[in-house]
Parts: C-alpha cells; sequence; structure tokens
C-alpha cells in the first residue's frame, strides 16, 4: 500500500471512529440495559406489574377482561390483549384512543370525530379482578421511575429525538462505523515494498533504506 494512502486511510479510520463513538457507545449501554427490560421495570414498579392472587383465582376470559378495560378508561382501547402471562403478572397493554362517533355535516357524507387525546399510552390491570391498577406515558421523563425504562428505551431506539432525526442519525453512524471497518482492514495491509525495503517500510538489513554506515 503506498505511503500516501496509508496516511490517509489512518486519518480517516482516527476520525470517523471519534465522530460514531457516542452514539454508538450510547446504543450499547442502553442496549445491555434493554436486555433485563421488564425485570427492571417489574422492580421499580410493583404496584404495577404484581398482582396477588391466590390459590384458587381464575383469570377473566379475554372477553370479560377487555369489557372491563372498557369500562376502566373509556375513550381507550387495546391495541392488544395477551392471553398468557404468570400468577403474579399483571396484564400490560398499549392503550389507543378510540375514534370517535360519525358526525353529520351538512350536504355530503358523515364525518368521523377526531378521537381523544390520552395521556397515557399504557396500562395495567389485575387479570383476576379486571381492576385498573394504573397508566403510565411510557419513556416520557429520565426522572421518574414509571417511565425511566421507556426513556432508557426511546435512548435506545433514536436517542430521545423525534424518530425521524434519530434514524438518521443513528442509521448514519452504522454506515460510517461500515467505512470505518473496511478502512481498518485496509490498514492490515503492509506497505508497498521498494528497493531496500521489506513490505513493511523497514529497511531489509535492519535499518533504515538508504542509510550509510557510521
Amino acid at each position: 500500500m503506498p505511503r500516501g494512502l496509508r496516511a490517509l486511510l489512518v486519518r480517516l479510520h482516527r476520525w470517523v471512529g471519534l465522530a460514531i463513538a457516542a452514539p454508538l457507545a450510547l446504543a450499547g449501554i442502553t442496549g445491555s440495559l434493554l436486555a433485563f427490560e421488564t425485570e427492571l421495570d417489574r422492580w421499580l414498579n410493583p404496584d404495577l406489574f404484581v398482582v396477588e392472587a391466590g390459590p384458587a383465582a381464575v383469570r377473566l376470559e379475554p372477553a370479560e377482561l377487555a369489557t372491563r378495560m372498557a369500562a376502566a378508561l373509556p375513550g381507550a382501547e387495546p391495541r392488544w390483549l395477551p392471553l398468557q402471562g404468570g400468577p403474579s403478572d399483571s396484564v400490560r397493554v398499549r392503550m389507543v384512543p378510540v375514534a370517535g362517533p360519525q358526525g353529520v355535516s351538512q350536504g355530503g357524507p358523515p364525518a368521523v370525530l377526531d378521537p381523544p387525546v390520552l395521556d397515557y399510552d399504557e396500562a395495567f390491570f389485575d387479570p383476576y379482578s379486571g381492576r385498573l391498577l394504573g397508566t403510565r406515558r411510557s419513556g416520557e421523563s429520565p426522572f421518574q421511575r414509571r417511565t425511566v425504562v421507556g426513556f432508557v428505551y426511546r435512548l435506545h431506539q433514536s436517542l430521545a429525538l423525534p424518530p425521524v432525526w434519530g434514524a438518521l442519525i443513528l442509521g448514519t453512524a452504522a454506515i460510517l462505523w461500515t467505512i470505518d471497518g473496511l478502512t481498518g482492514a485496509l490498514l492490515t495491509l503492509p506497505l508497498r515494498s521498494g528497493p531496500g525495503r521489506d513490505g513493511t517500510g523497514r529497511a531489509k538489513d535492519g535499518g533504515r533504506a538508504g542509510s550509510r554506515p557510521g
């Protein structure tokens, strides 16, 4: 490899590595924490995740549980309803607004009213009684035990930025990481050999090429 090209690759490898170090380190640290996401969230919020059930307790049928959810949180509905869980696990559901009823527009087709705005996006229920245990907006703040784990997820997924900007930054970092890896691989190639030099650029006789004995 020519010396000029090698010097250019060394600079490129160094500065690209420094540029992407922060987002990659943040993604790695938060990803390591998220490997224990459920355990951390359960430890921080046992009142939401843990229920007490006697040995004879029976979980509600999904249809009955959905009915009690609708009664507890009018204007919202679950995106899905988990059907399995441990005996001490609550039911954790993602909630979305229910579309409003159709209104009447003059001289045109019926108009659907805008859905209500919710101040939460997750709800927790007792699977045995259908009782609402609590709600939260996941990832809203890193300073509240209710939402800190969700905020770590936002950091990992989009650096806690708007999704478009987070995806742009992390996607660019991934591309630069690939380039950095390729330049690192190229830097393992030996320098081009010349007269009196080996592949490392050193003189073949152990001294520097062109030097004269003292």
